[in-house]
C-alpha cells in the first residue's frame, strides 16, 4: 500500500483509533512525501514522526500534536490550524501558505529560519513572531523588576552617601540636586514598572475569561466525520439543546435493515454478514450484527394469527468493518445473512 494513502486513510478514519494504533506500535515512522486533502482531525498524535516533504492541503486540525517531528520541506496550504503542537519539530524549508495559526505553540522548533510564511494569519502563536512561551516571558518581567529595584536603591544609596559630605561642602548643591533627580528617577521607573506588571496579569486574566467564554460557546464534534445536514446558520440565536448539525462519522459506519419474523430466531449477535452496493457489485463488504430490535415493526396491535405474525419485522443494526469512505449515508445495500440452523 502506498504510504501516503495509508496515513490518510488512517487519520480519516478517526483521531481516536489512529491513537489507539500509535500506542500499539502499528504505525510506521516514516510517512515522506506524504499528500494529505481536507482532512479533519482533532487530538491525533503526530510527534516523533518522519514527515519529510509532505503536502497538507485545505487541513483543518485541532490540538493536532507534532512535537519532535520532522517537517522539513513540508507544504501547509489553505486551511487552520488550531492549538497544535510544533515545540522542537524540525521546520528547515517548510512552507505555510494562505492558512491561519490559532493558539499553536513553536517553541523550540528548528529550521525557523528557513521557514516560509505567506499570507498567514497569526493569532496567538507562540514562538513564531508572535507570542513569547509564558516562561521567558515571567522571567523577562521578573529580571525588569529586579533591576529597576537596584537602579532604585543604588541612587537612594548615593543620595545618603552624599548628604554628609554636602553639610561639610565636598559635595556641591548641583551635584547634590542631581543626585536626587537621579533617585527621584529611579524611584519612579520602579513604580511604573510594577504597575506594568500588575497590569500585565490583569489582562491575561481577562484574556483568559473572554477564551474561557469563546471556548464555551464554540461547538465541538464529538468524533471527527462530514456535515451531513446544518440546522441553523452563522448568528442565529440558539437555545439550550438546540441542535446545530447533523454529522456523520465516515470512519464507522452503520446499516439499519429488517429481518422477518420467521427467521429472526436464527440471527444472533455479533453474527457476520455480507453487504453488497449497486456500485461495487463484483465485490462485497463484512459486517457484523451489533443489535436486534425487541419489539417488531409494521405489525397490527395484536398479532394472532398466524398470517398477521408473517407480517412482522424486526429491527437490526449492523456495523461495517473500515469501508474506506467507499459507503455513504442514505445508500442502498443488500445484506447477505446466513442464517443459523
Amino acid at each position: 500500500m502506498h504510504t501516503s494513502q495509508n496515513i490518510e486513510s488512517l487519520l480519516k478514519g478517526g483521531s481516536a483509533a489512529w491513537n489507539k494504533l500509535r500506542q500499539a506500535g502499528k504505525i510506521p515512522r516514516e510517512h515522506i512525501g506524504a499528500t494529505l486533502v481536507h482532512l479533519f482531525s482533532a487530538n491525533a498524535d503526530l510527534s516523533g514522526l518522519e514527515l519529510v516533504g509532505t503536502e497538507w492541503e485545505k487541513c483543518d486540525l485541532s490540538k493536532v500534536s507534532f512535537r519532535d517531528s520532522d517537517l522539513s520541506n513540508a507544504y501547509f496550504h489553505g486551511g487552520r490550524l488550531q492549538e497544535c503542537d510544533f515545540r522542537g519539530c524540525n521546520l528547515d524549508g517548510a512552507t505555510f501558505e494562505q492558512i491561519k495559526l490559532v493558539r499553536c505553540d513553536f517553541s523550540g522548533a528548528k529550521g525557523l529560519e528557513n521557514l516560509e510564511l505567506a499570507q498567514v494569519d497569526l493569532d496567538r502563536v507562540i514562538g513564531l513572531g508572535g507570542e513569547e512561551p509564558a516562561p521567558a516571558k515571567s522571567a523577562a518581567r521578573t529580571a525588569e523588576v529586579e533591576a529597576a529595584v537596584a537602579d532604585s536603591q543604588r541612587a537612594a544609596n548615593d543620595v545618603a552617601r552624599a548628604a554628609p559630605l554636602r553639610a561639610s561642602g565636598v559635595v556641591s548643591p548641583q551635584q547634590f540636586d542631581n543626585l536626587q533627580s537621579v533617585a527621584a528617577a529611579a524611584a519612579a521607573r520602579l513604580q511604573a514598572v510594577r504597575a506594568s506588571v500588575r497590569d500585565s496579569y490583569a489582562a491575561r486574566a481577562a484574556l483568559a475569561a473572554t477564551e474561557a467564554i469563546k471556548d464555551q460557546l464554540t461547538v465541538v464534534a464529538p468524533e471527527d466525520g462530514i456535515v451531513l445536514t446544518r440546522y441553523a446558520e452563522p448568528g442565529e440565536a440558539l437555545g439550550a439543546g438546540t441542535p446545530v448539525v447533523s454529522l456523520g462519522v465516515v470512519g464507522r459506519p452503520w446499516i439499519r435493515a429488517y429481518v422477518g419474523e420467521p427467521y429472526v430466531a436464527r440471527v444472533k449477535l455479533g453474527q457476520t454478514v455480507r453487504v453488497r452496493v449497486d456500485g461495487y457489485p463484483d465485490s462485497a463488504f463484512t459486517g457484523r450484527i451489533s443489535d436486534v430490535a425487541p419489539r417488531a415493526e409494521f405489525t397490527p396491535r395484536a398479532a394472532l394469527t398466524e398470517r398477521e405474525r408473517a407480517d412482522l419485522v424486526f429491527g437490526i443494526k449492523v456495523s461495517l468493518n473500515d469501508a474506506g469512505g467507499r459507503l455513504k449515508a442514505g445508500m442502498p445495500v443488500t445484506i447477505e445473512i446466513p442464517l443459523l440452523p
